[in-house]
């Protein structure tokens, strides 16, 4: 089940790794009449396993970056959300 998960988001996010984790980072576009357009992003995190590691690097073996990184959201509206 992860590893059908893990390779759905691979094709649909942003994804990258960090030391514990391979980050899907789903990224949106949103439009809200109080406080303008922001970008939200949402993060699937999946625990780096020998497994889900040859995958990552089968798949993203063209990146010159093989890591990835991790993009920038509007980080000031989700703090006034509250």
């Amino acid at each position: 089940m992860t590893k059908e998960k893990f390779l759905q988001y691979c094709k649909f996010c942003n994804t990258y790794r960090t030391k514990k984790y391979i980050v899907a980072q789903r990224i949106g576009w949103v439009t809200d009449n109080n406080v303008g357009n922001y970008t939200l992003g949402i993060d699937y995190r999946f625990r780096r396993t020998p497994e889900l590691d040859a995958i990552y690097d089968e798949y993203f073996a063209v990146r010159q970056n093989p890591e990835g990184i991790r993009l920038r959201m509007d980080e000031t509206i989700v703090k006034n959300m509250n």
